[in-house]
């Protein structure tokens, strides 16, 4: 049963994995496991994806090197706003946050990408990016959303926009939730019209509880018509998404195709070094090893050098006296 199962996935998916040379098949149980040989790179240790991860893959990296998205390039005065920008104690950005905050507003790929370690500042970047966009294209421009409830609440305190997580985004824009409230308004549009026919056709003397009930009716497309509004991207809106390395490549893609037909650019920021997304995931990652992308050198969270020092050490995988510092 269970190799059915695994044939019929296989059957399903696309293999990543170089075929290799194999020892003939034979009764040296040394090198047979099952009744296949050990050597049968495919059955014992071969990777696999699917069609949809590699389609959605494509479509982030095109995003990445597409033109033609929202941009700051057009309005000169942004600079100003961006060198005049303090946090609340009045510090200026850095050198490394000035110039990642100056290479996404001025670029009009689809993507852009920061990517910084902990305590570089990539809230503070984020927030002199936000003010930056709201002083060109207003209010309610920019968008935040990462990957936990918990992390979308911090966001939205340390940028000061309206944040969500990534999972109830997508529910409300094109899962679940979004299925669910249209059909709700269809149902609600159907007997709307046909009250409205009834009290038409009612006297005006009785007409009275039928006026309620059309608009309690009113009232709940009126909520619902607000909500579908709120889970929509707008055109020259900024939508940012923090932790992005947690992000599932498909969740990404989904969240970048709503974007480009919104007219809306995408802002991933993170650190592929940290956690990783559950589903299949490490576009951040390739981000930061083959596409364009800004990096934060500079670590601020820490007090003492070496402290500063061996939190980049810890980071590396390849450097193991980051544990004895």
């Amino acid at each position: 049963l269970v190799d059915s199962v695994v044939d019929l996935t296989l059957d399903k998916a696309v293999s990543l994995t170089p075929d290799r040379s194999r020892a003939p098949e034979g009764p040296d149980t040394t090198v047979n496991l099952r009744d296949r040989s050990v050597f049968d790179h495919q059955h014992h240790s071969g990777v696999y994806t699917t069609e949809q991860v590699m389609a959605d893959e494509d479509h982030l990296i095109s995003r990445v090197t597409a033109t033609g998205a929202p941009t700051m390039a057009g309005h000169p005065e942004h600079v100003d706003v961006l060198e005049q920008w303090r946090t609340d104690d009045g510090h200026p950005l850095s050198d490394d946050q000035m110039h990642a905050s100056k290479h996404v507003l001025s670029s009009d790929a689809g993507i852009s990408a920061i990517i910084g370690p902990a305590g570089t500042g990539k809230s503070t970047t984020m927030g002199a990016i936000t003010d930056t966009w709201h002083s060109v294209h207003g209010e309610q421009s920019v968008i935040g959303l990462a990957p936990s409830a918990v992390a979308a609440g911090v966001l939205g305190d340390e940028i000061g926009v309206d944040t969500d997580n990534v999972a109830k985004w997508l529910f409300e824009s094109v899962g679940e939730g979004a299925a669910r409230r249209a059909e709700r308004v269809a149902n609600l549009e159907s007997r709307l019209a046909a009250l409205t026919t009834t009290i038409d056709s009612t006297p005006h003397r009785d007409r009275a509880r039928l006026v309620q009930q059309r608009e309690s009716m009113q009232a709940k497309l009126v909520a619902d018509y607000a909500t579908q509004a709120q889970y929509q991207f707008r055109p020259n809106q900024l939508i940012i998404v923090d932790e992005a390395s947690m992000v599932s490549t498909s969740n990404l893609a989904e969240l970048s195709r709503q974007a480009e037909a919104a007219g809306a650019k995408l802002l991933i920021v993170g650190d592929p070094a940290q956690l990783e997304a559950v589903d299949a995931g490490g576009f951040l990652g390739h981000v930061e090893r083959n596409l364009d992308h800004t990096t934060l050198d500079t670590v601020w969270r820490f007090k003492n050098e070496w402290e500063r020092a061996a939190s980049l050490k810890l980071r590396s995988v390849g450097d193991k006296h980051g544990i004895d510092a």
